[in-house]
Formats: C-alpha cells, structure tokens, sequence
C-alpha cells in the first residue's frame, strides 16, 4: 500500500533496487533520475514510481519532488507508515511477474540493512557466469548465498506457451459464440 498526498492508500508493488535496476532490466525511465549508489545510505529517503502509480496520484502534474509514503497491510493490521520519500523518478510500466496485473509499483532504494534479495546481472547470453557470481559475492560478504540462476529466454518460452494457448482459446469461443448466434 502506498501513502500518497491527500491521504490516498493505493494497493501498489514494492520493489528494492539499486543503481542501474533499470537499465539493466531493460526499463524506461520517463522522467527523473535513476538511484546513485548515496541513495543506498537511505540519507534523503527517495523512490522512483511507475508511470501508472504517477497518473493515479497526480494526474495533471509531474512526480518529481512530491512524497509518499508505504504502508504495509498484514492480517494483523496496517504496520505503522514507513517514512516519506521523495519521488526522483518515473518508470514506464513493467509486470514484476507473470500474471501481476498491477502496474503501481514504488522502487526504492536497497538498504544495506535488508536481509535477502535479488541480483539481476546482463551476461550478453553467457550462462557460465554463476562460479564467478558465486566467488565474487563470497568475497564481499562470506555469508552471502548464490543459489539460483534464471535465465530470461526460459521465462520468454514459458510466456510463449501461454500465449498461444490463449490466443487458440479465444479463437475457439468465438466459434462457440458464432455457432450459438447462427443457431
């Protein structure tokens, strides 16, 4: 949930991400900046929204400079607000993960204090890369677990999959609906 001007709550996603997220990921930056790696120190609280989370909030003006705020829903109750940031940037519109039909997202920054996470690395298609993640990481933090690698292509083959399969269902009802028409 996020806390924005005029105390709207609005269900949104949130991601943590460092400097160079979205160029890494492929993703647009339509206004603003991207994170620096001060932002990482968490100094001068600040987010990046995405494009549809911006013309929710504030739908005649820029993003930039305004504040929110998050707001963590559980069973138990709304946890107290985390603290304003500000906003430094505005994202174009991404689903996080299959099937997420949510396109308000709030990226902040991730803070060294954040336990778990994930690291997305561009290889140019070299799969040979996780020894060499898995050395490098246990070098700068021997605690630090490389577990899982997950190459895009495999996430583009299931999507296609799925795809197709939709596209032959829809076709096949609308010759149901034809057939129901013509009696």
């Amino acid at each position: 949930e996020i806390d924005g001007r005029d105390g709207f709550v609005l269900n949104a996603g949130a991601v943590n991400t460092g400097p160079a997220y979205f160029a890494t990921m492929g993703i647009v930056l339509r206004q603003g900046r991207d994170f620096a790696w001060d932002d990482l120190q968490g100094a001068s609280p600040v987010a990046v929204v995405s494009e549809s989370l911006a013309a929710r909030l504030w739908p005649a003006e820029s993003a930039i400079g305004h504040r929110i705020r998050q707001v963590v829903v559980t069973a138990g109750g709304p946890r107290p607000p985390g603290p304003w940031q500000t906003v430094v940037g505005v994202a174009a519109d991404v689903r996080q993960r299959y099937g997420d039909g949510n396109l308000s997202d709030i990226y902040t920054p991730w803070l060294p204090d954040f336990r778990f996470g994930s690291l997305f690395l561009r290889s140019g298609g070299r799969t040979d890369v996780l020894p060499v993640l898995r050395s490098t990481a246990g070098e700068i933090d021997p605690r630090a677990v490389v577990d899982f690698f997950h190459a895009t292509a495999e996430d583009n083959r299931e999507l296609s999959g799925t795809t197709f399969l939709s596209i032959l269902l829809t076709a096949f009802a609308g010759v149901a609906v034809l057939i129901a028409i013509l009696g």
